[in-house]
């Protein structure tokens, strides 16, 4: 089981074996599963056009307001945006949407009985990030499935800019792009390159000046998953052919990878990346529809400091579990929604205090589909899907906030819910983000590995709920620390990296 923050009434560390004895705690306490709370969920309709929410891909503002890039076949691409109070939604103009398509037969599912999807004439896939502006950039492939022979297909590019799209081509690929936009504002992607019958790997492509440049990760790569660190570095996991293995890769450097193979179980299904502010990999498996049943886990995989990995099984329920989305609250706990072929229904599953808790979403049945999840800066869960129960058509569930749902959690507590960058520059600003049960003055205190306290904040008074501090006064040298958050007798300690 991964290592959990402890949180308590403790006395000041005034010596080394203290603060460890602290630490050593919080790391080898593993939770038992004890009764515990239920996310609610409020469910909208995003775009009621019918036929929506093909690949729904999901991010939300600073705001925690949801954007939403889909495809509708016959219509296009198409981008749902939330002011709060109701929805909008623009269709990409050209080149970005396709032509009116006609299928020979209704659209097939992700289901064990279902028809292959090769029933569909063109099927697009949609990937969405939005830059420092918050303005969308949406990136989406588009495949001639009953051609045997398919010609090459570009790649489209479109960002919205003060309300206008522009849109361009890109080089040709033909499927699961997925797209970021770093602190730099240039926005970067991978993709699988050729076509489906000539097929050329996984591709990386960074656009700088309006020009988009190209690399190739691994000729035998496809399905990528692109997240960048706190340093703009890219992290990639994808599916190797020739390895038949999941992989993490990170750029080190122009046209050069550096790999690790994730030790997912077999046979495998879909997966979803993460990465952490520490920079480790998170991976959500499924497996594949003919895995034995006593197999048909949600698992969870977490990279370690050491690289090494720990897997814990998330919704051990029967039934396949499809298309998994995958993201880290505040604290850092892993939050996955999923598509349960069980019941055909969307659920998610949640870690807190080391214990794991999975619920329906949408319960309608035959809904669910294409789930793309984030959270929010109050841990609050948002999932965007496609549902066929009665109109084929874009929903988005609004979850309440994880905290405080995980067994032993006291509503009375302070929480240091985050802690960035972590690891962190020498004495670059920190931001921490708390939960307040109450209002409270809350002091913060940074200790070196020998118990000595190094840095301090004068007390500050803050309000009940979740509060943003940043602290210019962080430790200036390289080097382990511990950092203590504290108020009304009640104090949280996280560990922090600094470097040059």
């Amino acid at each position: 089981m991964p290592p959990q923050l402890a949180r308590g009434r403790l006395g000041r560390p005034d010596s080394l074996t203290l603060l460890f004895a602290f630490v050593v705690l919080a790391e080898s306490v593993v939770c038992a599963p004890l009764a515990r709370a239920q996310l609610t969920w409020d469910i909208h309709t995003a775009d009621p056009v019918q036929n929506s929410g093909w690949t729904t891909a999901l991010r939300l503002t600073a705001a925690g307001l949801p954007r939403v890039a889909e495809w509708a076949p016959g219509t296009g691409v198409r981008y749902a945006f939330y002011d709060g109070t109701s929805w909008s939604v623009e269709t990409l103009p050209p080149p970005s949407a396709p032509a009116a398509i006609e299928t020979t037969a209704p659209m097939a599912r992700a289901r064990s009985d279902a028809p292959a999807r090769i029933d569909l004439l063109i099927t697009t896939a949609t990937a969405l990030a939005l830059d420092g502006s918050e303005d969308p950039w949406v990136v989406s492939a588009v495949t001639d499935q009953l051609n045997y022979d398919p010609g090459p297909r570009p790649l489209r590019a479109a960002h919205r800019v003060g309300g206008v799209w522009s849109t361009e081509n890109l080089d040709p690929g033909f499927g699961q792009p997925s797209v970021e936009v770093g602190g730099s504002g240039k926005p970067q992607m991978c993709f699988d390159a050729g076509t489906p019958v000539v097929t050329q790997g996984l591709d990386y492509a960074v656009r700088d000046a309006g020009v988009w440049s190209y690399e190739t990760v691994d000729v035998h790569g496809s399905s990528g998953i692109l997240k960048l660190d706190g340093q703009g570095v890219p992290h990639i996991v994808y599916w190797d052919g020739a390895r038949a293995a999941l992989v993490h890769a990170i750029r080190v450097g122009p046209a050069a990878w550096d790999t690790t193979t994730v030790p997912a179980p077999a046979p495998l299904g879909s997966y979803a990346f993460a990465l952490g502010s520490d920079g480790r990999a998170r991976v959500a498996v499924t497996s594949l529809h003919s895995a034995p049943p006593d197999q048909k886990a949600l698992r969870y995989l977490e990279q370690q400091p050491d690289g090494s990995w720990t897997m814990d099984v998330a919704d051990a329920s029967p039934g396949d579990k499809v298309e998994p989305s995958l993201a880290l609250d505040p604290a850092g706990d892993p939050v996955i929604a999923y598509n349960d072929q069980g019941a055909l229904d969307l659920k998610v599953a949640y870690r807190k205090g080391g214990a794991w808790t999975s619920q329906i979403v949408d319960g309608a049945g035959n809904t669910g589909y294409y789930a793309s999840l984030a959270v929010d800066s109050h841990a609050r869960p948002v999932v965007s899907f496609q549902t066929d129960a009665g109109p084929v058509e874009t929903r988005v569930a609004f979850g309440s906030s994880t905290v405080g749902v995980g067994p032993g959690a006291s509503p009375e507590a302070l929480r240091l819910v985050a802690l960035r960058p972590n690891p962190a520059r020498a004495g670059a600003p920190l931001a921490l983000t708390l939960t307040l049960p109450a209002d409270a003055r809350v002091s913060l205190e940074a200790f070196d590995a020998s118990g000595r306290l190094v840095a301090a904040r004068a007390p500050q008074a803050l309000a009940t709920g979740v509060a943003t501090l940043t602290w210019d006064a962080a430790p200036r040298a390289p080097g382990l620390y511990f950092v203590r958050a504290s108020a009304n007798g009640w104090q949280a300690i996280a560990k922090l990296a600094v470097t040059r």
